[in-house]
């Protein structure tokens, strides 16, 4: 496997997530827990799991890591602070402080997020997995029977199994994309260039964030959706703050249209009120939602069943019909951090009984907005906050 650029920080990232001479170990009689998928959903589960003394099993066909050290949180978060630094010197001035232009070079910031990466990738290795008791399997898994999965020639047979296996960028059907050529949060983090002009397809928490840390690295950068206002599953009241910042910081929003189609040079051909615009680009990153992987899993064979909305789950796990995949690993990440998630239900409960309360940790507010919370904390949690003026009904969390 090689990750590009082919430098030495991604060769020690792969000889962590996807070590190139790893065996795979011989699988025990049953194991009490199979993991599929080495994100932090199924890293949490299969480490916590071993350290309770279960005989736990972990499957990943690509990276270990998942999306978070790879592709999303760790990358992104590198970029955006490197970003930030660029924006805190033009600003200083308002401080009373003389500062140059500065000058980004967009190379070696991406030099120093990979190699930021690939340090933070030996918490999630194969051998750290292996130094806690747990058998890592690196191929692709699948459902046999509802107790068995095989992955490279071999069964693992087990008591239960936790399908973790993250998802990917949805890439909309429009005419001509594919043909152009586009970037996603997979892919947008091997760039050694910086693009002069940047098409940012969705208006959704990854397409916001990336497009501000492209604009502050110097791109110009337009952001196409189809909704009418930022993070659309957000308060309009957020979303309208965050349209000011962007706009302010030389953002070009193109909101509330409909995208035809994308020409062979890039340029994006797009609806408002029945008539055509166009924005031209050098790059367009593919923002526009999730799709979860469950491809290929067989999970009818494991008695699961797969809905155009995701996947079906009883009444004792959830008070809809159907949960989509991408809220069960909201679910499971969360417990990656327990602080937030020990607030989140501390929310959650206390809302529907007596004695309704806000919980705080170090004295600042939790905004936590895991959808498996979203009627107690992501929904309107921040105007219950506000709402409260009773100091009896706030209480410290204990970390």
């Amino acid at each position: 496997m090689i990750l590009l650029p082919d430098d030495a920080s991604n060769r020690a990232l792969v000889e962590n997530a996807h070590p190139p001479g790893w065996s795979n170990p011989q699988p025990v009689a049953r194991y009490d827990l199979v993991v599929l998928g080495g994100g932090t959903a199924g890293l949490v589960s299969a480490l916590g799991g071993a350290g309770l003394g279960a005989k736990v099993a972990l499957v990943e066909k690509h990276l270990l890591g998942g999306d978070c050290l790879n592709f999303g949180c760790v990358p992104s978060k590198g970029v955006i602070r490197a970003a930030r630094a660029v924006e805190a010197v033009r600003e200083a001035g308002t401080y009373g402080i003389r500062a140059s232009v500065p000058e980004v070079d967009f190379a070696a910031v991406m030099a120093r997020m990979r190699e930021k990466r690939a340090h933070i990738s030996a918490n999630d290795s194969a051998q750290r997995l292996r130094d806690h008791g747990v058998d890592v399997f690196l191929g692709e898994a699948r459902f046999v029977a509802p107790d068995a999965v095989e992955v490279s020639g071999a069964r693992l047979r087990f008591v239960r199994a936790i399908v973790a296996t993250g998802g990917r960028a949805a890439i909309p059907e429009v005419p001509g994309l594919r043909e152009a050529g586009f970037l996603t949060n997979e892919t947008v983090f091997s760039l050694t260039e910086l693009p002069r002009r940047l098409a940012v397809i969705g208006g959704g928490p990854i397409g916001c964030e990336l497009a501000q840390a492209f604009r502050r690295l110097g791109s110009e950068v337009i952001v196409i959706g189809r909704d009418p206002q930022l993070l659309p599953r957000e308060d309009l009241d957020a979303a309208a703050i965050l349209d000011r910042r962007l706009r302010a910081e030389g953002i070009r929003l193109e909101l509330g249209v409909k995208l035809l189609r994308v020409e062979p040079d890039k340029t994006l051909v797009f609806e408002r009120d029945g008539h055509e615009e166009r924005a031209g680009c050098d790059a367009i990153l593919v923002a526009a939602g999730r799709a979860p992987n469950l491809e290929g899993l067989g999970l009818d064979l494991a008695g699961i069943t797969v809905t155009r909305r995701g996947v079906q789950v009883d009444v004792h796990h959830s008070h809809r019909d159907a949960l989509p995949a991408t809220e069960l690993a909201w679910i499971a990440a969360a417990a990656h951090y327990p602080r937030l998630l020990r607030a989140g239900v501390r929310v959650y409960e206390n809302r529907h009984g007596e004695h309704s309360k806000i919980v705080l940790i170090d004295d600042d507010w939790v905004a936590f907005g895991s959808y498996n919370f979203e009627h107690a904390a992501h929904d309107r949690l921040a105007e219950a906050m506000l709402a409260s003026r009773d100091p009896a009904a706030v209480e410290p969390a204990r970390a």
